[in-house]
């Protein structure tokens, strides 16, 4: 059975509190991302004629689609110091006062909870 990782964010103060607003930084990065992404893609297909497209604008979307991969592939990478950033956030009294604090509180605690139960059935 898997123990319940239940360590606290243990960085100095400073240290934890820059950690705390990067994660705030990068989630608000994930979320513009994914909607500018989302709708690229939609106002892309929604051409009817990608060939006769001004060059600016066909750059524009094939660069677009190059920095959306990066983008992704570099979200991969670091999911690890993502998963940290947001433990450190998560831990820190001063978030739970934010309504969106507390939203990803309540999801990540459900999370844990759905895998201990998940768990606990496999033994």
């Amino acid at each position: 059975m898997k123990q319940q990782n239940n360590k606290k964010c243990v960085l100095p103060p400073q240290l934890k509190k820059m950690m705390g607003l990067k994660g705030i930084l990068s989630t608000l990065l994930l979320i513009s991302f994914t909607i500018v992404m989302v709708t690229g893609i939609m106002l892309t297909f929604k051409m009817k004629n990608f060939s006769s497209a001004p060059m600016g604008l066909k750059l524009h979307i094939i660069f677009g689609f190059v920095m959306g991969g990066l983008v992704l592939i570099h979200l991969v990478l670091n999911w690890g110091f993502y998963k940290a950033e947001m433990k450190c956030l998560v831990k820190e009294a001063y978030f739970h006062d934010f309504p969106l604090g507390r939203i990803i509180i309540n999801h990540i605690e459900a999370q844990r909870k759905l895998e201990l139960d998940s768990e606990v059935k496999e033994d």
